[in-house]
């Protein structure tokens, strides 16, 4: 096979038992890999209803044929379980090298099973696999468990991806760390802390076999060249990163920066922690394996009461830290990001979770008999970190805080829920949606609940566009006003396609972003040049259906419906506010009917259709729903 290592590699903790088997190729080409081969495994080996934190979940470790090659930034892997935060779909993402270190041991997927009764780690090696005493691991945060391991292996090279003490603890938005960068979202980082699985370390010496070396180095250059072409863009991502300019900046000229739990879509004291403030901190920039972009930092704070704090991977600087919470200084950003790193917790929900509770005490909903004592008022920097502390430790109120604000607020009840900016139980992650209406559709339909990285649509745009080469040509005279809902949803199936087809691929979205070149199709000779296979722009697409449709029916058979894809009552009923977004809400139901329509769902229930199930070649999949009721 070329691309595909061609191997699955099975662990099963219970028994210790390490087992190999053949990657059918007519399912690769198929799924191709990463994301889209992870949800097909997912799908027919965790049975619904299952517990996400007991012994019958499973968790997968997929990269893609174009990992490892000389392809720029095709390092990434996706990581997919069922999610204890949300109870549905659990996926998230990750750069770094750790995918490489898979791809190079020989294999496209290492499937973990069972539970071991002491804790352990994976060494995943092209000479060998090896499951690993980590009793000495146990506690230590991720930086040192890296460093022990490389230190026990000898090897200061090798790829590791970890969990921290939030894992452990079964903490439900637990995230999972490789090489100081997060598969942040769905809480997988939980699901390994209850395999008693504190880290795989992957190191090989195979290479990645191509079919056409010629035509892949072709591809490569065409990337570059774009790059070097597009100078601004460079240099904004290499000197600001790729969460500054359009999550950041853009965010607050438009009035959608998400400020104190999302009441608001500016901050008063944005100034203090503008992006040229943002830079001070930067110490250089720094590349992912085989990246010309370098958007990832490290940073330093060197002065102030956290002062020494460093790390690296800010992806959504100033977001959740600073104006989602009321506070405006850098430092304590930085600090608690670090912290978040170290202990692998992901900063998105936390941050959310923070804001929540600082609303419900500010409008008397929860008081501090209702959280042991705990008073939490907007922008204080203390009680946060106190708070954080309480969560990964499932300390006191932290034992019900590490559920997840969704979770807590069942919890806790006295109609706390109305103030929790989530779909789907997991929280809102960027950008308020009162004025981006396609993120909205994003945050309501997203498969693992409110997220932007199924999609990263440009709803930012406003009038006509121009002709837009690298989009499908039915698309070059699609109006794009961020406020616009009519027809917006054909536009964000569109991208939700095209992002399955990176995400199994398994090369970073930020690394390609040229507006040079038709994207579907550009991944289609992507993946031809390294398969040897003879793909179009239209299966590039057609996967991307599959998979989501794959997804679809998972969280349909754990339950989920139309009512499911919703937005909080803030997002619906609560005219934003103040500044250039002012008055604006989500007409929601419009752009679920559409996305439904060209999803081929039902209207009224969301479930998938026989039909369209059965175009995308997921007969047995409409069969399981059909037996269950669900299927329209």
């Amino acid at each position: 096979m070329y691309g595909w290592a061609g191997t699955i590699l099975r662990v099963n903790l219970s028994n210790k038992e390490i087992t190999e088997e053949p990657l059918d190729e007519a399912l690769a080409l198929k799924y191709v890999g990463g994301r889209g081969l992870n949800s097909y495994y997912l799908y027919h080996e965790v049975k619904p209803g299952i517990d996400p934190l007991g012994s019958d979940n499973k968790i997968f470790f997929g990269v893609g044929p174009a990992c490892g090659t000389i392809l720029p930034s095709n390092q990434r892997w996706t990581i997919t379980t069922k999610s204890p935060q949300t109870g549905i779909i659990g996926d998230a993402n990750c750069g770094g090298k750790f995918g490489v270190g898979l791809k190079y041991a020989g294999y496209d997927m290492l499937i973990v099973e069972g539970v071991s009764e002491a804790p352990v780690y994976l060494l995943v090696d092209s000479k060998g696999v090896e499951i690993r005493d980590a009793s000495h691991l146990w506690g230590k945060t991720t930086s040192e468990t890296e460093n022990l391991i490389r230190k026990d292996l000898n090897d200061a090279d090798v790829d590791i991806a970890v969990i921290g003490t939030a894992g452990e603890n079964l903490v439900r938005f637990a995230s999972v760390i490789s090489d100081r960068r997060a598969a942040g979202r769905s809480g997988c980082g939980a699901v390994m802390g209850s395999k008693n699985l504190k880290a795989v370390a992957a190191r090989g010496e195979r290479s990645v076999r191509v079919a056409n070396v010629k035509e892949l180095h072709k591809l490569s250059q065409q990337v570059y060249t774009n790059w070097i072409a597009n100078e601004k863009g460079l240099h904004a991502m290499r000197d600001r990163g790729p969460g500054v300019e359009s999550y950041q900046v853009y965010q607050e000229q438009l009035g959608i920066y998400p400020t104190f739990n999302y009441k608001y879509g500016v901050y008063d004291k944005y100034d203090d922690i503008h992006v040229d403030k943002l830079q001070t901190f930067w110490v250089r920039p720094k590349s992912c394996f085989s990246c010309p972009v370098a958007c990832n930092h490290m940073f330093v704070v060197e002065e102030g009461p956290y002062k020494g704090s460093y790390g690296e991977g800010m992806m959504t600087p100033g977001t959740h830290y600073t104006g989602l919470i009321g506070v405006n200084d850098l430092g304590f950003m930085f600090h608690l990001s670090r912290l978040s790193d170290e202990y692998g917790l992901d900063e998105d929900e936390f941050g959310c979770l923070i804001s929540w509770l600082m609303e419900c005490q500010e409008q008397s909903i929860l008081t501090p008999d209702d959280l042991e004592g705990l008073e939490l008022k907007w922008g204080d920097k203390e009680k946060t970190l106190e708070v954080f502390y309480l969560t990964i430790n499932q300390s006191g109120i932290g034992n019900i805080l590490s559920q997840g604000a969704k979770k807590a607020s069942d919890i806790l009840g006295k109609g706390s829920g109305k103030y929790v900016m989530h779909s789907k139980g997991m929280c809102f992650d960027t950008r308020d949606p009162r004025g981006s209406k396609g993120w909205g559709l994003g945050y309501a339909v997203g498969s693992r609940g409110a997220d932007h990285c199924r999609h990263i649509m440009p709803d930012f745009m406003t009038g006509r566009s121009p002709k837009m080469s690298w989009l499908d040509t039915e698309f070059d005279d699609f109006k794009l006003d961020r406020f616009e809902e009519k027809g917006k949803a054909k536009f964000y199936k569109w991208f939700e396609d095209v992002r399955v087809m990176q995400h199994s691929l398994e090369f970073c979205i930020f690394a390609f972003e040229s507006k040079d070149l038709v994207w579907s199709q550009f991944m289609a000779e992507m993946f031809n040049a390294v398969t040897g296979h003879n793909i179009d722009a239209q299966e590039v697409l057609t996967l991307g259906e599959r998979v989501t449709n794959l997804d679809r029916a998972f969280n349909v058979r754990e339950g989920l419906s139309r009512k499911d894809d919703s937005l909080p009552d803030r997002m619906l009923h609560e005219p934003m506010p103040d500044g250039p977004s002012r008055g604006q809400v989500v007409n929601l139901d419009l752009m679920i009917d559409e996305y439904y329509e060209n999803r081929g769902w039902d209207i009224a229930t969301g479930y998938p259709r026989r039909d369209t199930l059965e175009r995308l070649g997921l007969k047995d999949v409409a069969d399981d729903l059909e037996e269950l009721g669900r299927l329209a």
